[in-house]
C-alpha cells in the first residue's frame, strides 16, 4: 500500500474465551499498597503476539488467545493451553505496540502522549508521530511536552522488523527446496477457513453492515456493494491474479494461496478507515486499499470503492480504473507474500513491483515525474532500502522506475534475484549475485536511467 502497509504481528477480533482465575502459590495475598494491580483487559480481545526468541524453526514463536490483563511488567493471555505470562520485553516491539494502542482511552490526551513516549524510545518514530498528534488534538497544552520527548535521541536499540510494508515480515521463511509455492496443509486450510470468517464477523461488527459472502477460483469477498456491481468486482480481482501470476511465470491455474485469499470490499469510506484503524491498526490516509498479512503466508486485503456515483460515463471508467489499480497494486503483494515461500522481500522490491505491475497493467499518465524530478535534483533516495522507514507517496514512481530499470536491463536477471530472495538470500546479496551492483551502485544507475524516465 502506498503510504504504509502491514504484516501484523499482533490482530484483534472477537474472543469468547473463559478466563480462568490464577493458579494460587500457596504464597500471602496482600500485596504492598504502592504496587499497582493489573489492569483487565477490555472484553473479546483476541491476540496473537509473536515473542522475541526463537523456536527451533528459527522463527518468532507464536502466542494466541485471550489477553486478560496489562500493567507495566507485561501481559496475561489465556491460551488454549491455559493462562500465559509474558514481560513486555518478551515480545516483539510491535506486538507490544499493538497491545499498547489497543487498550488505552482513545480520547485520553495524556495517554496517547504516553503511547508517543513509549513508540519514540523504541525508535517506532511514525507511530510516536501518529500519537503525538492524538494527544495535541485533544490537549493542545501537552505541545511543549511533546517537543521536549522528541528533543530527545531515542533508544539505540534495533527497531523490530514484524511489520511489514505491505508486507515485510519479521524472518526469511524459506523452504529448505524452493518451489512454485508453498502447498497448504488439511489444517492450514481449515485454519484459514476459520479466520475467514473471523474476518467477516468483526467487518461485520465494527462497520455496523451486514456483508454478502461471494467466491471466485481465488479470492472469498465480503462486500455491502450493491448486487449489480458483484459480478463485475469478481472479475477484476480474477484479473488481477491473472496478470500478477503471468509476471510471475505462473499459471493462472494455479492457486498460491491457503484455501482463498479474503477481501473486504467496503462500500463507504468511513467503514474502511475503521476497520483499518480498529480491526488491522493500519493508518490508511489516503489510501484506498490495503494487504495485511503474517509470516505464515495467510493474509488478507480490505478496500473500497471510491467515487463509484460520479456523474457521466468518463468519470465512472476513470473510477473504475483507479480502483482496478489499487486492486492490482495491493494483490501483488498479497501474491508476493506467497510466491516461492513465505519470505521477505525488501519494501523497495515489493512496492517497486507491486507499481510496475499495476502500472503496466493500467498506466497513470504522468507517472515518473517524481522521479525524475528527485533524480535531476540528487535527492538521496537510500532510506528506500531502510524496510525501517516508510517511504512517502513520491517514492513509489522511485522504487518502481529502480525495478523497471533492473527488468529492462535483464529480465530474467531479474527474477532470479527475485527468487533467490524468496529462497533466503538477502536482498543486496542477490542483487550483486546477479548484476553485481550493490545498493549504492544501484542508487548511482537509477539517477542516470531516471533522468530520462517517461
Amino acid at each position: 500500500m502506498r503510504g504504509k502497509s502491514f504484516l501484523m504481528s499482533i490482530i484483534l477480533t472477537g474472543c469468547m474465551a473463559t478466563i480462568a482465575p490464577a493458579e494460587s502459590t500457596g504464597e500471602p495475598t496482600d500485596a504492598p499498597s504502592d504496587v499497582a494491580e493489573p489492569t483487565s483487559a477490555p472484553a473479546r480481545l483476541y491476540v496473537e503476539v509473536f515473542l522475541v526468541s526463537e523456536n527451533v524453526t528459527g522463527k518468532s514463536a507464536k502466542i494466541v488467545g485471550c489477553l486478560v490483563s496489562y500493567d507495566e511488567i507485561g501481559i496475561e493471555v489465556e491460551t488454549k493451553n491455559g493462562p500465559r505470562a509474558l514481560k513486555w520485553d518478551e515480545i516483539t516491539t510491535m506486538s507490544s505496540y499493538i497491545i499498547k494502542s489497543r487498550v488505552i482511552d482513545k480520547e485520553n490526551a495524556t495517554d496517547w502522549l504516553e503511547l508517543g513516549r513509549w513508540c519514540w524510545q523504541n525508535r517506532l518514530k511514525n507511530q510516536a508521530n501518529t500519537a503525538f498528534n492524538k494527544a495535541r488534538h485533544l490537549d493542545r497544552e501537552l505541545a511543549d511536552e511533546i517537543k521536549e520527548i522528541m528533543r530527545a535521541e531515542p533508544a539505540t536499540q534495533q527497531l523490530s522488523t514484524d511489520v511489514r510494508a505491505d508486507v515485510v515480515p519479521a524472518d526469511n521463511a524459506a523452504p529448505k527446496e524452493i518451489v512454485k509455492y508453498q502447498k497448504a496443509t488439511p489444517e492450514e486450510i481449515i485454519d484459514a477457513v476459520d479466520r475467514a470468517e473471523k474476518l467477516k464477523e468483526a467487518a461485520e461488527e465494527l462497520s455496523g453492515t451486514t456483508l454478502v459472502t461471494l467466491e471466485t477460483p481465488h479470492f472469498i469477498i465480503f462486500t455491502d456493494w450493491e448486487d449489480a456491481e458483484h459480478e463485475w468486482m469478481e472479475k477484476q480481482c480474477e484479473m488481477a491474479y491473472r496478470v500478477v501470476s503471468k509476471q510471475f511465470r505462473m499459471s493462472a491455474s494455479d492457486n498460491v494461496f491457503v484455501n482463498k485469499l479474503p477481501i473486504v470490499m467496503f462500500d463507504k469510506r468511513s467503514n474502511f478507515e475503521m476497520f483499518a484503524s480498529q480491526h488491522d491498526d493500519v493508518p490508511v490516509g489516503m489510501a484506498a486499499g490495503y494487504y495485511t498479512g503474517s509470516t505464515d503466508g495467510s493474509g488478507h486485503m480490505v478496500m473500497w470503492r471510491p467515487d463509484r456515483r460520479v456523474e457521466g460515463d468518463a468519470g465512472r471508467i476513470d473510477a473504475e480504473k483507479v480502483w482496478a489499480r489499487i486492486l492490482v497494486h495491493e494483490f501483488t503483494h498479497a501474491y508476493v507474500a506467497r510466491y516461492k515461500s513465505n519470505a521477505h522481500i525488501p519494501r523497495w522490491l515489493n512496492e517497486g513491483m507491486a507499481d510496475y505491475i499495476a502500472q503496466n497493467t493500467l498506466p497513470e499518465g504522468a507517472y515518473f515525474a517524481p522521479a525524475r524530478e528527485a533524480a535531476q535534483r540528487g535527492i538521496d533516495i537510500s532510506d528506500i532500502f531502510n524496510d525501517n522507514v516508510m517511504p512517502g507517496w513520491a517514492y513509489y514512481p522511485v522504487m518502481m522506475s529502480m525495478v523497471r530499470m533492473l527488468v529492462e536491463n535483464d529480465s530474467k536477471a531479474f527474477m532470479a534475484m527475485f527468487d533467490d530472495i524468496k529462497n533466503g538470500m538477502k536482498g543486496e546479496e542477490a542483487l550483486k549475485k546477479h548484476f553485481k551492483i550493490d545498493y549504492d551502485q544501484l542508487q548511482e544507475h537509477w539517477a542516470r536511467y531516471a533522468r530520462t524516465v517517461n
